[in-house]
């Protein structure tokens, strides 16, 4: 069962806690991902931390990424105090087939926790640890302007139900995801916005929409801005549950040490989500480190 399921059915406050967490369910496609986005990377263009871009890998060329992202929230209502935390270890690497065509996979470990305090009966500290839902990945370069200042790219992703541990579920299918990609060079600066949909079993579609301004601020390190956006993906079979409508804005900073090696670091807070007339907003943060090899 999936931990957003099992937040939804303990207690009300643990539903409105959970709703920000979803999102960790699609994050290891779009964050390993942006692997790809640093072997597209030139003098000039450079990508973001947490939205996609349309950067392929060059013919030929290849990487592996290490990457930790997680995701914590909290709320106190009531003398209710609830907080969740959904984190993954993810290793992933790609393949640059042709100058258009890259191709990747990843393997996610994640780890999560639930803790409710002042419920009474409902009062609890729960762990849960396994091997995620390791996947396959593909981007396609589309287009590409004339003076290379604009691309294109149709971004397209797979998990499978290879979850172990305290995450195994035999019920669980494969999910899916599609999207876009579009960047564009304005001097020091690259432009992206990239539009994703994908299908989890167990859950509605969501929807992410997400922005970036990632700045060159010198020939190895990039700062990067973003603004992320993720609604739907409600619990398919719990009555009343309701999808997310949230906004996160993130900064993120990547530097290269020489040619092959990169480093990031990025971080996200949430400033909007869906409430319901009396609710109160949780707050939640998310964090993303990641070192990148390319070859």
């Amino acid at each position: 069962m999936r931990f957003s399921t099992i937040l939804t059915r303990v207690a009300p406050l643990a539903a409105i806690v959970a709703l920000p967490l979803g999102a960790q369910n699609t994050a290891s496609s779009a964050v390993v991902g942006n692997g790809v986005n640093i072997a597209g990377e030139s003098a000039t263009e450079r990508a973001p931390l947490f939205t996609s871009s349309a950067f392929v890998a060059p013919k030929s060329h290849y990487g592996f990424a290490v990457q930790a992202h997680g995701r914590s929230s909290s709320i106190e209502e009531g003398g209710v105090e609830v907080s969740a935390s959904v984190s993954q270890t993810v290793v992933s690497g790609y393949y640059g087939v042709t100058d258009k065509i890259t191709l990747g996979a990843f393997l996610p470990y994640d780890r999560a926790n639930l803790k409710i305090e002042g419920a009474g009966a409902l009062d609890m500290d729960e762990d849960a640890s396994g091997m995620g839902e390791a996947g396959v990945f593909g981007r396609f370069g589309a287009y590409k302007s004339t003076s290379g200042n604009t691309r294109l790219a149709v971004l397209a992703g797979v998990q499978l139900p290879t979850a172990g541990g305290d995450f195994e579920n035999d019920e669980a299918k494969a999910s899916y995801g599609f999207g876009a990609a579009l960047s564009h060079r304005l001097g020091r600066w690259s432009l992206h916005a990239a539009p994703e949909v994908s299908f989890i079993d167990q859950l509605d579609p969501t929807f992410n929409m997400n922005f970036a301004g990632v700045f060159a601020a010198s020939p190895k390190m990039n700062v990067s801005v973003e603004a992320l956006t993720v609604t739907g993906g409600a619990v398919s079979d719990v009555d009343g549950a309701e999808g997310q409508r949230d906004i996160d804005l993130g900064a993120g900073l990547r530097y290269r040490f020489g040619s092959r090696l990169a480093l990031d670091g990025g971080f996200r807070y949430n400033v909007a989500t869906k409430l319901e007339e009396g609710e109160e907003k949780p707050t939640t943060v998310g964090v993303l480190l990641g070192l990148n090899w390319q070859f």
